[in-house]
């Protein structure tokens, strides 16, 4: 074991704290930290343009992948710098916390906030080429995995008065995992830029061959046109500024701008939130924006309705919503560099107070929206009764099949092999017994069901979990049970089966019996259907016997064919119909129903794609409550059809 050593200690450079942990500065080093290094560069221009200096921004991703981003401001500040002892090119682009913020005055309501973003983009790429247009000079300087490799190179412009940066950077796959970006991010993110500053953007797209000018428009035609279709309410739109903050003493005091554009939709809502012209994330319930949106709609509706509301209830609402929330303050705290969230407590206090308001006068006015909101939070309470009490009867399951555990399961006999192992399950304990006497105990178990099991169809879950022929039959199967509206349910460790083998007297109740079985498959195992391990054995309908030999014939027309040619040779020979499986000796049984040399089985196929409503219509006419189309079923499609064809 080595020693630590004094040594052993060191610090990071600066361009290690962002090559060798980018997550720190970019929150991840996936293709989200790519996307954000363009939104560093474009903000840096975005803050130029809201000085009012230069209203277009270029855009263009190269057919490397590579990125550039060209202004129209006043050229990122490049020469020697008296008061700091360096170039500018130095600080801005080659050291973190440096950059212009820092002077208070010159940029208000900016994007960039910590002079870190251009630094860590320059770090990060596999190169970065910085073109900057001021005071009648040009300065260019070019980098490589975050080294300057030329000398600062400055000259006059051929257009003195021609002002702006053209940044040009490569990501680079030493520290990110990907750096391709999806083709359809850039256009919906520029036009959200577009929509919150008012620049217009020239885009192209050297890997699409796509160019596109993106202008602003007007958020509340927008809104508007987005929502046309299918609007319900009368549309908010209210903006507004002011002084908060975010300590109860108010002695970190900001000012603050806003604009909403709101309305409720039947369904497909959408609602974007930008803070200082940069869209931030709207996934997220952590971020103020988003938080002050359901808090206003679920105040507004709860004093409207005179019923307390718990925000989970609100959030159910989030497809009926659209909204703009656009924002902007001299002081913003992030969730981190990547800016994807905004924290402000006082910005979030101020918004959550007007939208409150504003959304309680819309459900005020409008009686209609009030009562189908009503409608809507009583179904997803009732939904939300129907889950918990399906939470505790899943767990109450869970706890009744565990006990299996501590004595031997009724009516199972398992095999000895742990591969390929067939689960025989049977009608009847009598039909247990000969399968039993007759099976191969080495790969094959047996388990029965007597008479006829719940049907699963008919039956909720809650119900379909309290029953105890269920439950021992998914603690025998063990494997993940597949609940609507839940997902997949662990009720212990997963035991291998290769073939479930259904096994049923060839008679009505036989054939009923089968159909309850193939409908809890359906209900709880749809994927062991869908993988072709479900099967039926056929039962032999009438036992041919000679002087010699018994023959089995499990149609009338195979009894037919056998008689025919027993009586073309001359042989004497009987007809008997056959008995029930349990009255079957063990060599009949073995050679008919458990001999994969001899047995007929025929699997259980399940098409979801191409069957999905056949075979809930063939379920629902077989199982269900609808008598005349169970006629139907019968009369017209079953005359001469074996059950067991119908699920083949």
């Amino acid at each position: 074991m080595s020693n630590l050593s004094e040594t052993n200690i060191r610090s990071l450079s600066e361009k290690e704290k962002v090559r060798l942990k980018p997550d720190i500065w970019l929150q991840s080093h996936d293709l989200n930290a790519v996307k954000h290094t363009v939104v560093e560069v474009v903000g840096n221009s975005l803050d130029e343009a809201s000085m009012g200096f230069g209203k277009v921004i270029d855009i263009t991703r190269y057919a490397d992948h590579s990125l550039e981003v060209i202004d129209r401001g006043r050229g990122v500040p490049m020469d020697y710098n008296e008061k700091e002892g360096k170039y500018n090119w130095e600080l801005i682009f080659t050291q973190l916390f440096a950059g212009g913020k820092y002077s208070g005055a010159e940029y208000d309501m900016s994007v960039g906030l910590n002079g870190v973003g251009l630094t860590v983009v320059q770090f990060a790429s596999t190169y970065m080429e910085v073109e900057s247009k001021r005071g009648g000079k040009t300065y260019k300087i070019s980098f490589k995995k975050g080294d300057p490799v030329t000398e600062l190179s400055i000259t006059n412009s051929d257009n003195p008065s021609e002002t702006g940066t053209r940044i040009r950077w490569l990501p680079d796959l030493e520290v990110f995992d990907e750096i391709e970006i999806d083709d359809n991010w850039f256009i919906p993110t520029i036009q959200g830029m577009a929509l919150a500053s008012g620049v217009t953007f020239n885009f192209k797209d050297e890997v699409t061959g796509e160019t596109e000018v993106i202008g602003s428009k007007d958020y509340k035609e927008v809104l508007k046109d987005k929502t046309k279709e299918k609007v319900i309410s009368d549309y908010l739109f209210t903006e507004g500024s002011g002084t908060t903050s975010d300590k109860r003493d108010g002695s970190d005091a900001y000012r603050y701008e806003y604009k909403i554009a709101f309305a409720f939709v039947q369904n497909g809502g959408e609602v974007r939130f930008f803070h200082n012209m940069v869209e931030v994330d709207k996934g997220s319930r952590g971020g103020i924006h988003s938080k002050s949106l359901f808090q206003g709609v679920g105040r507004g509706l709860s004093e409207s309705l005179d019923k307390g509301l718990y925000l989970r209830d609100i959030y159910n609402l989030e497809g009926n919503l659209s909204a703009f929330i656009f924002t902007r303050s001299t002081s913003t705290s992030y969730d981190g560099q990547a800016k994807r969230t905004v924290l402000n407590k006082g910005l979030e206090t101020v918004l959550t107070e007007v939208l409150s308001v504003e959304i309680g006068k819309i459900f005020q006015k409008n009686k209609e929206i009030r009562d189908y909101f009503k409608k809507v939070i009583d179904v997803h309470e009732k939904a939300q009764e129907t889950a918990a009490k399906l939470k505790k009867q899943i767990k109450k399951a869970q706890e009744k099949i565990e006990e299996f555990d501590n004595s031997p399961i009724d009516k199972f006999v398992d095999c000895r092999s742990d591969y390929n192992r067939e689960l025989y399950i049977v009608e009847g304990d009598s039909a247990m017994g000969s399968c039993r006497q007759a099976r191969d105990s080495e790969f094959q178990a047996i388990t029965s069901v007597r008479g006829k099991i719940k049907n699963c169809l008919k039956s909720d879950v809650t119900q379909i979990l309290s029953n105890d022929i269920i439950l021992r039959l998914i603690k025998i199967i063990n494997e993940n049970v597949e609940l609507r509206g839940v997902g997949r349910v662990s009720f212990g460790d997963i035991r291998e089966w290769e073939k479930f083998v259904i096994c049923t007297d060839a008679d009505e109740d036989g054939f009923q019996i089968r159909t309850l079985i193939l409908a809890f498959f359906y209900r709880l195992y749809p994927t062991l259907l869908r993988q072709g391990r479900v099967y039926i054995a056929e039962s032999p309908l009438f036992e041919i016997e000679t002087s010699k030999e018994s023959l089995f014939a499990y149609s009338n027309e195979e009894k037919d064919s056998i008689v025919e040619s027993l009586n073309e040779k001359g042989v004497r020979h009987t007809v008997n119909r056959s008995k029930g499986l349990g009255e079957n000796n063990p060599d009949m049984m073995w050679q008919t129903t458990m001999c994969p040399d001899t047995r007929r089985l025929v699997r259980v196929e399940y098409d979801e794609e191409q069957y999905e409503e056949m075979t809930a219509w063939v379920f629902d006419a077989l199982l269900g409550d609808n008598l005349e189309e169970r006629k139907t079923l019968i009369v017209d499609y079953m005359k001469n059809m074996n059950l067991a064809e119908v699920f083949s």
